[in-house]
């Protein structure tokens, strides 16, 4: 079976300002960001290194969906 390769769709531009669900994706992001650090930070001080991991996983989801959205805003990915 032959699989034929289509050419990819070429990306919209990307927008010139920021809109409110887009502040909203961002400052939620952050959140997680900081709600991680915190969650290790105590996790640590307190010897609870269940917290540790859980602050480590805010802490990746938040910095991921920052990466996607500068990727977005940049133009090198879709929504």
């Amino acid at each position: 079976m032959i699989l034929r390769r289509y050419p990819r769709q070429p990306l919209p531009p990307p927008p010139d300002v920021l809109g409110w669900r887009d502040w909203l994706q961002v400052a939620t992001s952050c959140l997680g960001v900081l709600l991680g650090i915190v969650i290790i930070a105590r996790s640590v001080a307190a010897q609870a290194y269940v917290g540790v991991v859980c602050g480590v996983a805010f802490l990746g989801w938040g910095g991921v969906r920052l990466n996607y959205i500068r990727l977005y805003f940049q133009g090198k990915t879709r929504r």
